[in-house]
């Protein structure tokens, strides 16, 4: 990557607009109102049930029409604070954090970095790294549509992405031709495997500036560096039907234990971690090397 990208990518991530937990007009009685003036919502009177529903997608269409009008607010949420999901905007260059994320399993302020970091850390990594997947670089630090990747740093990206695509191409299931589409899954497969890399090496940051942490009780043998991974893991950790596999193969994600496997075994401080073999299935010879 030349130097000029690399000014460009810091120049994007200064100016993303960071949206945590919820919009603060939302603690203002008085914003709450302006927000919901135009919705009209009858309580009293019987069967007006599709009346109100008719009402609110009036309301919210005309919110959509407005921004065909309107000079775009970059710090708006987009979206719902109790919506169990992240996003990231390349219009807005702004990155948004639910309040419904910031619960136990995802991150506590009681709990070790490691779990946090591993966790919520990487699906905030995963979203910043949006900003630079194939649809992200075609947008400017301001939103524009603007090219701003060189020649030269475009080929690379260009074959780090054929890479990716075909090492999902050959992740399969039972029968063999069952497998990941690696062209459909290929932003969000280099949006989690940058957004593990992010969260990693900011965790290894806080280690240094704060110290090792000590090893949780009952689970001592497991070094903290091995907790980041298990927690970055269990994100994806479910019960999956032959169903549910099926409509996860025609999604723009990988099926979830996809989500796991390539992105710890292309990432060498994972099989360091676990004393994996070179080799391994875990530690191969060859895998992309994304970043």
């Amino acid at each position: 990557m030349d130097k000029e990208t690399k000014q460009n990518i810091y120049k994007k991530i200064d100016n993303i607009v960071k949206n945590v937990a919820f919009p603060a007009w939302m603690m203002s009685d008085t914003d709450l109102e302006k927000y919901y003036e135009a919705l009209s919502v009858k309580i009293v009177q019987e069967n007006n049930f599709m009346t109100n529903v008719i009402s609110l997608n009036e309301f919210l269409a005309k919110q959509q029409i407005d921004l065909f009008f309107n000079r775009p607010n970059r710090h708006q949420f987009g979206g719902s604070p109790i919506a169990a999901n992240a996003w990231y905007s390349s219009q807005y260059n702004s990155l948004t954090i639910p309040m419904a994320l910031m619960n136990p399993g995802l991150f506590a302020i009681n709990f070790p970095m490691a779990t946090n970091y591993g966790a919520l850390g990487s699906i905030i990594g995963h979203e910043l790294v949006h900003a630079f997947d194939g649809k992200g670089i075609q947008f400017y630090y301001n939103g524009s549509l603007h090219r701003w990747m060189s020649d030269y740093s475009l080929r690379g990206f260009n074959n780090v992405r054929s890479c990716l695509i075909e090492q999902y191409d050959e992740f399969c299931y039972f029968p063999s031709d069952v497998c990941v589409n690696g062209t459909r899954t290929v932003n969000e497969n280099i949006a989690d495997i940058g957004g593990l890399q992010a969260a990693y090496y900011a965790y290894q940051h806080y280690v240094k500036v704060h110290g090792e942490e000590s090893r949780i009780a009952g689970l001592e043998q497991y070094s903290m560096e091995q907790i980041f991974f298990l927690s970055f893991a269990h994100n994806w950790c479910e019960y999956q039907t032959k169903e549910e596999l099926r409509r996860n193969l025609k999604d723009v994600h990988s099926p979830p234990d996809a989500r796991v496997i390539i992105p710890l075994r292309d990432f060498e401080p994972f099989g360091r971690a676990f004393n994996c073999r070179i080799g391994d299935r875990m530690r191969p010879k060859v895998h992309c090397n994304a970043y």
